[in-house]
């Protein structure tokens, strides 16, 4: 599950990089058209209202991003507790053994049953 949500997490980073990329792209490109010449106003608040709405996609996304980063270190902090704590402290270590001890016992028993 780990590898399945870092490369998720590597493709939606990614993603998010070409998104900024483009939209600094964009951002520059108004820059040098605007000081080319006298802007179209109305264009020009029509892409900065396109231009708000993109980066508050892009920081939602990264707030995604963070929130599965952040629940993936938890995710190997947890993973590296467990398997640093000894076998006798691990969660569920003494209903793993009863179910052993459990299957022992029947194995035993039907094993007496068919004795010949």
């Amino acid at each position: 599950m780990a590898c399945t949500s870092c490369d998720a997490l590597r493709s939606a980073l990614v993603h998010s990089k070409t998104a900024l990329a483009a939209t600094t792209s964009e951002l520059a490109a108004l820059r040098v058209h605007t000081e080319q010449r006298l802007p179209d106003l109305g264009a020009y608040r029509l892409y900065v209202v396109h231009a708000r709405s993109q980066v508050r996609a892009l920081q939602a996304q990264l707030d995604a991003e963070r929130a599965l980063s952040d629940e993936l270190r938890r995710e190997l902090v947890t993973y590296k507790a467990a398997s640093l704590a000894p076998i006798e402290t691990r969660p569920r270590h003494d209903s793993l053994l009863s179910s052993v001890a459990a299957l022992e016992a029947t194995i035993a028993s039907m094993a007496s049953d068919h004795k010949p």
